[in-house]
């Protein structure tokens, strides 16, 4: 089979057998995979491979903690990975729907937060406070964008607050959430890092700031959308485009207003 020139990495599973491509896009690949009757999914990400280490011991050290990934498969040697590939389960479940979900789903990502206080950053990658001053870390390359653009997004990260920092899972759209018989269980952690935890909330729709800071979310998707700018300049330039078409069409508040109002919503 095509696929299995394309993977010999699979070998390390004695028993998998591929079914297809399921995705494919600039920061990994993704095929549908059974062993034993059980359907998985294989990994090819394009991450090095500290920081595929990183992100893989993190989720077996949240999951012993509640905090639910798609369980990955050691290799037949008890490895996590091979090469730049490793194997995890098919999660089968439903979106959140219910407010019951997009409660469970609010308190894994703050259980998420509040476990990774103080954790160390993933190799290779920096937050959007180290990238006030740096200029490379992760996918973003500030040095490949014009200079006024690299301002601009670095205005809307300043008005993160500095504090807390945590891991966050990075990629919180609907499709990387799933409920699992009444649980939360988080898809795709290739980008998570150490960054403002407030990066995370703000894609949730469920995180409602408390009273007094009602301006809080509508000013800190300015700093989300300012790193989907940046983290997607190279690799997915078009919708980087539409990003930063979103971000100039929004007023900047100012810094002192976003830091006192985060640090009274989290």
């Amino acid at each position: 089979m095509k696929d299995e020139v394309r993977l010999p990495e699979v070998s390390a599973w004695p028993g998998l057998e591929l079914q297809g491509l399921l995705s494919e896009g600039p920061r990994q690949r993704l095929w549908r995979a059974r062993r034993n009757g059980v359907s998985l999914v294989i990994h090819q990400s394009q991450r090095e491979g500290a920081a595929l280490d990183w992100e893989l011991q993190l989720r077996v050290k949240l999951a012993a903690d509640g905090v639910l990934s798609p369980t990955v498969q050691p290799t037949a040697q008890g490895h996590l990975r091979k090469g730049r590939v490793y194997v995890e389960e098919f999660v089968e479940g439903a979106a959140p729907r219910t407010r019951r979900d997009t409660k469970e789903v609010f308190s894994t990502v703050r259980r998420l937060h509040q476990l990774t206080g103080g954790h160390l950053q993933r190799p290779g990658f920096l937050s959007t406070r180290a990238l006030l001053e740096a200029d490379c870390g992760g996918d973003v390359d500030l040095t490949a964008m014009p200079q006024e653009i690299r301002w601009l997004l670095r205005r809307a990260w300043s008005l993160l607050p500095a504090r807390p920092q945590s891991v966050i899972h990075g990629d919180l759209r609907r499709e990387n959430i799933v409920i699992r018989d009444g649980r939360c269980v988080l898809l795709d952690w290739d980008e998570s890092r150490v960054d403002s935890p407030f990066l995370d909330l703000v894609d949730l729709p469920s995180w409602d700031p408390p009273a007094g800071c009602a301006v809080l979310r509508a000013e800190l998707e300015l700093g989300a959308l300012a790193w989907e700018t940046a983290s997607s300049w190279r690799l997915e330039p078009t919708y980087a485009d539409r990003c930063l078409r979103r971000l100039l069409a929004r007023r900047h508040p100012t810094a002192a207003t976003c830091q006192i109002q985060a640090l009274k919503a989290y």
